[in-house]
C-alpha cells in the first residue's frame, strides 16, 4: 500500500473535484460490488441500517467515494482504509498528505468533494415546502431572519441558500471548531461579503441547491460523475453573490 501512496500525484494546489451521483442511474451490480470493499466499520453501519433505500443510499456513495479517490489518485479502490463512526462524516486514514473529502446527498443524488484545502458541500432538495420561518428562528440570526422573511417570492431560496451554506461551512471547518460553533452563529452574509479567508459557490438547478465552502479560493472547479457513462451537467458553482432585497 505504502509504494502505492508514494506514487501518488496530488491535485493541484487550487483545484476542487466535485463528484456527482444519481443513484437511480445504478445498478444491483454496484451494490454488490461495492460490498466485497467494505471495511468492518462500514459494515456495521450498513447491518445496523434497517431501510433498505438508506442501505442502498450508503453503499452507493462509498462506490462513489472510492472510484472517485481511485481515479484521482490512482490507487487501486480496495485499498483505501475507510473508517465509520457514529455522528462522523466518512474518514479515510490513508488519504495523501493535504487531502480534504466532503459528501453530501438528498433524495437521490450525492455529492462528493476532494479538495487540498478545508472544504465542505452541502446538498438539499427545495422542493419540499416547509415553514421556512420557523425553522430560521432555529438556525439563523435576526440578518438572515429578515432576509428570509423580507422577500416572500423568494423565501424557499433564500432559506435553502443560507442553509446549505451554513453546512457546508460547518463541514469545511476543523472538528474541535464544530464542537464550539452553532449553525446560528455562522453568519452567511459574513461569509459572502468577506472573502478573505472562506469561499462560498453555489449551484442551482429546479430541485437541488448546492453550496461548496473552501478555505482557498480554487483555479478551477471540475465536474465528474458515477458511473462514467452518465454525464448529465446538474450544476455549474459560481462564487457567491449578495441577497437581493
Amino acid at each position: 500500500m505504502r509504494s502505492h501512496l508514494q506514487n501518488c500525484q496530488l491535485i493541484p494546489p487550487l483545484c476542487i473535484e466535485v463528484w456527482f451521483c444519481h443513484i437511480s442511474n445504478t445498478s444491483k451490480v454496484d451494490e454488490t460490488a461495492i460490498e466485497n470493499l467494505l471495511s468492518t466499520s462500514e459494515k456495521t453501519r450498513l447491518d445496523a441500517t434497517k431501510s433498505n433505500n438508506k442501505k442502498r443510499e450508503f453503499l452507493i456513495s462509498r462506490a462513489l467515494m472510492r472510484h472517485a479517490l481511485s481515479r484521482q489518485f490512482g490507487m487501486p479502490e480496495h485499498e483505501w482504509a475507510f473508517i465509520d463512526k457514529p455522528n462522523y462524516p466518512p474518514m479515510v486514514n490513508n488519504l495523501p498528505k493535504d487531502t480534504y473529502l466532503s459528501l453530501s446527498h438528498s433524495n437521490g443524488l450525492i455529492c462528493f468533494t476532494i479538495s487540498s484545502s478545508p472544504v465542505g458541500i452541502d446538498l438539499e432538495d427545495v422542493l419540499t415546502k416547509r415553514d421556512y420561518e420557523a425553522l430560521g428562528e432555529i438556525v439563523m440570526n435576526d440578518e438572515e431572519l429578515r432576509i428570509i422573511t423580507h422577500n416572500k417570492n423568494e423565501q424557499a431560496n433564500n432559506f435553502y441558500r443560507i442553509w446549505c451554506a451554513k453546512e457546508a461551512y460547518y463541514k469545511a471547518i476543523s472538528r474541535k471548531k464544530q464542537l464550539e460553533t452553532s449553525l446560528k452563529n455562522i453568519s452567511i452574509p459574513t461569509l459572502i461579503n468577506d472573502r478573505k479567508q472562506w469561499f462560498l459557490y453555489e449551484g442551482k438547478n429546479q430541485q437541488f441547491q448546492l453550496s461548496l465552502v473552501v478555505k482557498n479560493k480554487p483555479e478551477i472547479i471540475k465536474y465528474n460523475h458515477y458511473p462514467v457513462s452518465c454525464n448529465e451537467q446538474m450544476f455549474t458553482l459560481a462564487l457567491s453573490e449578495e441577497f437581493i432585497a
